[in-house]
This record gives C-alpha cells, sequence and structure tokens, in this order.
C-alpha cells in the first residue's frame, strides 16, 4: 500500500522539534522534499541546515551551519536529493 504525502507530512509535523536540533530537530521548515525511497527531506530555514529523515521518520542525516562558505547556508530556502541520497540546497545567497 502506498503511502501519502499527507501521511509523511503529520509526520514531520509531529517531529517538529522534538528532538535536538544537532540531531535533525527543526525550527523553521521551509521545505519539505519527499524522495522515491521514502526519505523526507527538510529545509530549516532559521536553523541554517537541511535534515533527512528515514521513511520510517527517524533522523538520519544533516547538513549545514550558519554562513557562505562550501558547506554553509544562509536562511535556506529549498531542498532536494537526487537518487542516491546528495543534498542540493539553495539559499538566500544563491
Amino acid at each position: 500500500m502506498p503511502v501519502l504525502a499527507s501521511d509523511y507530512l503529520a509526520k514531520v509535523r509531529s517531529i517538529g522539534g522534538a528532538f535536538e536540533p544537532e540531531k535533525g530537530g527543526t525550527n523553521y521548515i521551509s521545505d519539505v522534499y519527499f524522495a522515491k525511497n521514502g526519505d523526507v527531506y527538510l529545509c530549516d530555514n532559521s536553523n541554517h541546515k537541511d535534515s533527512s529523515l528515514r521513511s520510517n521518520g527517524k533522523f538520519k542525516d544533516q547538513f549545514g551551519t550558519f554562513g557562505s562558505a562550501t558547506g554553509q547556508l544562509n536562511y535556506p530556502l529549498r531542498v532536494a536529493a537526487d537518487t542516491d541520497g546528495t543534498f542540493t540546497s539553495i539559499d538566500s545567497m544563491t
């Protein structure tokens, strides 16, 4: 049975800031990307990072800190991932 996007959104809303920001907790989600493999990618604008969750809602990975150097984000706006799970993010400095 396919999982509906609304199920994922409910999961994302329930997770919100329920766990530490350094382990995927969020403050202001500006974008959500649903990968074909079921992973969910979150763009956290005010924490200057992107996080990913496994299809079961468990924390997978994150990247980004505030700044303008490689690997840093300045108020990220959009997030996506390619087929191997590599993040792509657009921030306000792009």
